[in-house]
């Protein structure tokens, strides 16, 4: 189970609970906003249904739309997640800690900087972080469904 501290909304009165679009469990923090924005892009929609350029400028506007920022940080999942990635401390006698040695032991053989043996370079070739915000923006100029 994962949890946060997010607040929990108040509940509502029993007569907006039995409205699709005012629902609000504890389970389903945010879904009342979910709801409603699904219902004002439906509206629009309708709207824009008689036009079809509207319409098409419409849905890719809602398509290539970006993400909205997470309610939760990387901070407070990785608090919960460590707990659960980690092994159980003490370790029950079920569990195979020569195993877990192995792997240890082959994970650090891996060493920290590789050399690229292809006749090409590809990997050890240099690259400025110039380069790299100029590919960034290339890539900003396409949908993330583009070929």
């Amino acid at each position: 189970k994962i949890s946060t501290n997010m607040p929990t909304p108040d509940p509502k009165n029993t007569k907006e609970a039995h409205s699709p679009s005012s629902t609000v469990l504890v389970s389903h923090r945010g879904r009342k906003r979910v709801l409603q924005i699904r219902d004002m892009h439906l509206k629009e929609f309708k709207e824009t249904a008689k036009n079809s350029a509207l319409f098409w400028r419409k849905f890719i506007s809602m398509a290539w739309a970006k993400s909205q920022p997470s309610p939760v940080s990387a901070n407070e999942l990785r608090t919960v997640f460590e707990k659960q990635m980690n092994p159980i401390q003490p370790t029950p006698s079920s569990f195979n800690a020569d195993l877990l040695n192995e792997n240890i032991a082959i994970a650090n053989a891996i060493p920290d900087v590789t050399v690229d043996s292809t006749p090409e370079q590809f990997f050890d070739r240099p690259f400025t972080a110039e380069q790299v915000d100029l590919c960034k923006l290339e890539l900003e100029k396409h949908p993330s469904n583009s070929a």
